[in-house]
């Protein structure tokens, strides 16, 4: 009904602070179908603001992430989740996995990370320069687990190999496993391993942004 009496006003712009925030997630689902058609239908500017990022990502034509009370960046949804412009929107939106690094190439909008035993290669939409220190984004469901072989064929498509050791997998909404890619990172992956526990796993895909800067004391 509130819905309702602000639609009859036809306003060129409709405010929704967190309009789906009580229901269950099923309705609340079924529900961002209706809203997302509605405005469609109506082609009214709606501005959603809400706390759940899976649904700010699948109901916006553009989002923007907001960090102490300013916009720390504005995008397409896929923007926002494949090019993060920072840690912080990295790490609030979605799940990521981080590694920290030095980039010790670079060369057409990619660079390369030395984050350990192997050297990853990565997209980046910022100014890195040479041994400069940087954050690996890795997103859980843009790696593919394998079994570790003595000698890898070169990764296709530009993909990056990083060796580590399968520790545990578990099933909820999806299949999750951490994989031990040295004595102090591991990174998480959402597809089906094809690799058992306590193989050796290469993954993929990449992104690399400006690293956190670390202070001494």
């Amino acid at each position: 009904m509130a819905l309702a009496r602000e639609l009859v006003n036809e306003p060129s712009l409709l405010l929704l602070d967190e309009p789906l925030g009580a229901l269950d997630l099923k309705l609340r689902r079924a529900m961002q179908l209706e809203l997302k058609a509605l405005q469609k239908r109506l082609e009214m500017t709606f501005l959603y603001v809400t706390h759940d990022q899976e649904e700010a990502l699948t109901m916006s034509d553009r989002v923007g992430v907001m960090a102490d009370g300013r916009l720390v960046q504005v995008g397409t949804p896929e923007e926002i989740y494949d090019r993060p412009a920072t840690r912080y929107v990295a790490d609030f939106v979605g799940e990521a996995n981080m590694l920290e690094g030095r980039v010790v190439e670079r060369a057409d909008g990619r660079v390369t990370l030395d984050v350990g035993d192997e050297p990853v290669t990565a997209h980046t939409g910022t100014s890195l320069a040479e041994s400069a220190r940087a954050c690996l984004i890795l997103r859980p469901e843009r790696i593919d687990i394998e079994r570790w072989v003595d000698r890898l064929e070169p990764a296709p498509d530009g993909r990056s190999v990083l060796g580590g050791t399968v520790q545990e997998a578990f099933s909820s909404e999806r299949t999750v496993s951490s994989s031990s890619t040295s004595p102090t990172e591991t990174v998480s992956s959402s597809p089906p391993p094809t690799a058992p526990e306590g193989s050796r796993s290469p993954s993929a895909t990449a992104s690399a942004f400006r690293g956190r800067r670390r202070t001494a004391g």
